[in-house]
């Protein structure tokens, strides 16, 4: 009997879905909306995708949240030209869908490919032609901190005009090239590698230092028997923290959770705080490594 419903429930769910894809008006709205162009420039710039394709992956994710509005079209619409904040947040969540989605995509891709230390030895070092400059930017102002003159100028030029040009411009033939790349690489990581890791696990402890305290701050308002909604005062302290660790929690309701603690089911809220104890787990265990490092 119960599959029954939730095969009934699908069919609807994607007759729902077929009759928002149909609606241009909707989706020339949302395409346009601020929210969806800025969730698109961020899926775009977190897995390099070209846009088009994160564009249309956005848009799946994005309309199948939609469809839970059980609303008509035309009051989407209407929500999404006042920039509703509640589709802004589930704008939001699509795209951190979308992202993960991608990733894991990826990952199977990349399942059988050869090893990157393979990869290295054979390939050329080209510069991708739609790299973001202002993280070549910020590539080249860290390779000036990290590297020696001489070293610190050929990388920089191996960054900004790829492998052929560079050795051209030396003189040098591709193995000369790769021992070049490799000696220098090899002698810089030797004399930064404590300095770097050391700054790098300060960061770190510093970030999970800080993101214990705000988990403790909900379990007290937990173990003290006080007003779950003051969760929502712990939240507003580091909004982009709180809302992954309810998107891990696989919360049903999200936005409303983010407006208001008690005004979503009790299983919402059983799924937050049980993640709340977990990640707080998992941050001191991965605090005490770094500590032993």
């Amino acid at each position: 009997m119960t599959t029954g419903v939730n095969k009934e429930q699908r069919e609807q769910n994607q007759l729902a879905l077929i009759e928002l894809m149909k609606s241009e008006e909707l989706l020339e709205t949302l395409i346009n909306s601020r929210a969806f162009k800025t969730n698109l420039h961020l899926l775009v710039n977190q897995t390099r995708q070209p846009q088009l394709d994160a564009q249309a992956d956005l848009l799946f994710e994005t309309l199948g949240r939609f469809k839970t509005q059980r609303q008509e079209i035309a009051q989407i619409v209407e929500r999404l030209k006042s920039e509703d904040k509640d589709l802004s947040w589930l704008m939001t969540f699509a795209q951190r869908q979308s992202r993960v989605n991608y990733f894991n995509k990826l990952s199977k891709q990349q399942e059988n490919e050869m090893n990157i230390d393979d990869v290295i030895s054979e390939d050329q070092f080209i510069v991708d032609s739609g790299v973001d400059l202002s993280e070549l930017n910020r590539a080249i102002g860290l390779v000036k901190d990290v590297f020696k003159t001489n070293s610190a100028d050929f990388i920089i030029s191996v960054l900004e005009n790829g492998e052929t040009e560079t050795r051209e411009k030396l003189g040098l033939n591709q193995q000369q090239f790769k021992t070049k790349m490799y000696s220098i690489t090899k002698r810089t990581a030797k004399r930064n590698r404590l300095k770097i890791d050391k700054g790098i696990v300060e960061a770190e402890l510093n970030k999970i230092n800080h993101q214990i305290e705000l988990l403790d701050k909900v379990i007290h308002v937990v173990e003290d028997d006080g007003d779950l909604d003051e969760i929502n005062s712990v939240i507003s302290e580091d909004v982009y923290f709180f809302d992954e660790l309810i998107f891990m929690a696989k919360v049903h309701k999200p936005v409303a959770m983010m407006k208001q603690f008690t005004s979503v089911e009790l299983k919402d809220q059983y799924l937050f705080i049980n993640r709340v104890y977990d990640l707080k787990n998992e941050l001191q265990k991965r605090a005490t490594k770094l500590l032993n490092k």
